[in-house]
Order: structure tokens, then C-alpha cells, then sequence
């Protein structure tokens, strides 16, 4: 089995609130000269209210990558690279390990999905389109098959 993913992908990182904020004002600027706003969501905004996702640090296929890895390591066939990506995938899930996950069902909508509602509630914005089947967009209020 390849893997699809890079492990230093997975690492987090934060930028400076200067950065961030300069970052903020553009985005803003941009949706309010768009003609036309649609929000293409995934997994990144459910993690933020507490769900794990599929290919975090304790998700599904990272998992199955390890045990992979492993696998190949116990049978003396990893390889340099193999070896490094378990290590890598190894660590983050010990450092993500203490953050508990949010059963789906009890997850709340965060800033960013209020926000996303009420843009579009004011028709400043007009979509959201998800790959998410956790609910979170429908208990922020949008309506399905009208709003996303």
C-alpha cells in the first residue's frame, strides 16, 4: 500500500496574530467585492470544535499507516525514509494523544461556522459546500439542500 500523505503535513502551525490579522482584512475584502461567495469545507473546520478527522494524529488512516509501518519494522523491511515517517507519525499522535475528540453528535458549531451562517443569512455569501457528515453546519443553522 502507498501512502498519500507527506507526514510533515501533519505537523500544526501557528502564525503570528499580526500575520493572521492582515490575513483576516483580506479575505474580508475579497468576499465583499466577490459577486458570488461559496464556502468549500472539509475536515480543518470540524477539528476546531472538537471532531476528530481522518487523517489526524489519532484518525483512521493514520492508524493504519503506523500499524503499516510497524508491520514493515517488525519484519526488518522498513525503510530509511518508512522509518523516519513512523517516528514523525508516532510523535504527533503522543502530542495530540491528551486532546480528547468530541463525539460527532455532541460537537457544537464554532465562531467560524456562525460566521459562515451569518454571512449568508445576510447574503453577503451564498453556499456552503462540505465534505462533512457531522451535522455541525446544520445545527449552526443553515438549512440543507438550500444553504449548503
Amino acid at each position: 500500500m502507498s501512502s498519500t500523505v507527506d507526514a510533515d503535513r501533519i505537523q500544526e502551525i501557528q502564525e503570528g496574530k499580526k500575520s493572521q490579522e492582515a490575513k483576516i482584512r483580506t479575505l474580508a475584502q475579497w468576499v465583499r467585492k466577490s459577486r458570488y461567495t461559496v464556502f468549500f469545507t472539509g475536515a480543518g473546520i470540524s477539528t476546531s470544535a472538537g471532531v476528530g478527522d481522518y487523517r489526524g494524529p489519532s484518525g483512521a488512516w493514520t492508524m493504519g499507516r503506523i500499524r503499516e509501518l510497524e508491520r514493515l519494522k517488525i519484519r526488518g523491511v522498513i525503510s530509511k525514509g518508512e522509518a523516519q515517517e513512523l517516528e514523525t507519525l508516532e510523535r504527533e499522535r503522543e502530542k495530540k494523544g491528551s486532546q480528547k475528540s468530541v463525539p460527532m453528535i455532541d460537537a457544537m458549531p464554532t465562531a467560524t461556522h456562525m460566521a459562515m451562517r451569518t454571512l449568508i443569512r445576510r447574503g453577503i455569501a451564498h453556499y456552503v459546500v462540505t465534505t462533512n457528515l457531522d451535522g455541525i453546519h446544520r445545527k449552526s443553522g443553515l438549512r440543507a439542500h438550500k444553504d449548503i
